[in-house]
């Protein structure tokens, strides 16, 4: 951190959303770096990891794990928060609806449904029948990848958050994520006690 404190001091994990990689986070980083220590990860297949096949969060939550496991044999934070943009908001959310380690999270611009935020993609670009054009999508990941993606639906995994602080940011202007994506996960996490 900025301020000089030392590595177990409050940390902030920074994820990417898809098609970006952590150098793109590094304005989000700006604002956090005089109060918290920060670790920001390349999920796979993007940036400087390896080629993989993207799941929209469900292996890349593992991914997150492997991170938060390093950064607390490493580093022993008091308390690790998480910020994720988009499919990194997913993935945090499915992390630390398994991970207790996980004290609070920051997710932006990030879909309550994998479904309605295909469907809403699919609207903007002019597609015709894009609900059904959203199922085909996530049945074709389910076919490449051997995953659900849609197990890893943040409207879920904010519902078993309990009592953590979860910060939501949306823009009433974003389009790609789903009509209702914010009202959801705002409502979800509200009715868990978060």
């Amino acid at each position: 951190a900025g301020n000089g404190s030392g590595p177990t001091d409050p940390t902030v994990v920074i994820v990417h959303g898809w098609g970006s990689n952590k150098s793109d986070m590094l304005d989000r980083a700006a604002i956090l770096h005089d109060r918290y220590n920060l670790l920001l990860v390349d999920l796979r297949n993007h940036g400087q990891s390896g080629e993989a096949a993207t799941t929209q969060g469900v292996r890349e939550a593992r991914d997150l794990r492997a991170m938060i496991d390093w950064l607390e044999g490493s580093k022993g934070p008091q308390s690790i928060a998480v910020l994720g943009v988009s499919m990194g908001g997913a993935t945090a959310v499915a992390e630390a609806d398994r991970d207790a380690r996980v004290d609070a999270l920051i997710i932006e611009s990030t879909h309550a449904t994998l479904a309605n935020a295909a469907q809403a993609r699919l609207e903007v670009a002019g597609y015709p029948l894009a609900m059904p054009g959203s199922w085909a999508i996530l049945l074709g990941s389910l076919m490449r990848t051997g995953e659900d993606v849609s197990s890893a639906d943040p409207v879920q995994g904010v519902a078993r958050l309990d009592d953590r602080p979860l910060l939501l940011i949306h823009s009433a202007g974003d389009a790609s994520t789903g009509l209702t994506a914010a009202d959801d996960l705002y409502a979800a996490a509200t009715e868990a006690g978060s």
